[in-house]
């Protein structure tokens, strides 16, 4: 049994770290999603679909069955891969939000999306190291982790940011109807501090896919940071059920 540990961006694997820890009997694959933390292989356009073309590719090399947990970017892009049902995949843990035709992206991703994104882009590429890091801890991230993802914030990453946010404006009427086609097992976490997410976007899409809806009040966009030993708990306790 294989677990897939699929982080989000602008970060690096990481972010999966103090969850990891928590689960030392669990046998871990932590991809780096292409462009961040890696150079872009070439002639790899930075895109939605490039990227959940790429996981499928990721996936299918896994022999055996194989337990996905992803967050932010990384659960989007698993979308398309679970509607299609891979015949290794036992079981999934999202944080991704429901899609609709009419989804709206949060600001930061609207900015992104606007000319004013470069520019956004460039002021934390080329902040003083302790000022970016003042960025990444005002996102929540944990300190320990936000060092080194600050270090490895750079142009090629900014870029590969853009251009992935860029592809993915029309995201609600382009993969939302994906999602009635993805099938349990599977776990959808509704991280109630995360100001990224709608309200009611966790449990819409938890409908939509017949998954547990599990709440954590307390815990923000890095839930996994935030009680890595209750979330490797609930894991645990998952994939005993199946």
């Amino acid at each position: 049994m294989t677990t897939v540990f699929l982080h989000g961006a602008p970060v690096t694997p990481v972010v999966g770290r103090p969850l990891i820890a928590c689960l030392p009997s669990v046998r871990a694959r932590t991809p780096r999603i292409p462009g961040f933390g890696t150079p872009l292989p070439n002639d790899f356009e930075a895109t939605m679909q490039r990227y959940a073309d790429w996981f499928a590719a990721e996936l299918s090399e896994i022999d055996g069955p194989v337990d996905l947990v992803a967050q932010d970017w990384g659960a989007l892009i698993s979308l398309p891969v679970l509607a299609d049902r891979p015949a290794n995949l036992r079981s999934w843990v999202l944080d991704a939000a429901d899609l609709q035709a009419d989804f709206e992206w949060h600001g930061s991703a609207k900015l992104m999306q606007s000319s004013d994104g470069d520019a956004m882009i460039e002021a934390v590429v080329s902040a003083a190291p302790d000022k970016r890091l003042e960025m990444m801890l005002a996102t929540g991230i944990h300190e320990s982790i936000a060092e080194e993802i600050a270090r490895e914030f750079n142009d090629a990453m900014g870029s590969t940011l853009l251009s992935l946010y860029r592809s993915a404006i029309n995201i609600g009427s382009e993969w939302g109807p994906l999602i009635d086609q993805i099938r349990p097992p599977g776990i959808v976490v509704d991280a109630r501090q995360d100001p990224f997410r709608a309200v009611g976007s966790a449990e819409r899409f938890a409908a939509r896919t017949g998954s547990t809806l599990v709440t954590r009040k307390d815990s923000g966009h890095w839930w996994m940071l935030d009680d890595p030993q209750g979330m490797a708990e609930l894991l645990i306790d998952f994939w005993a059920s199946l």
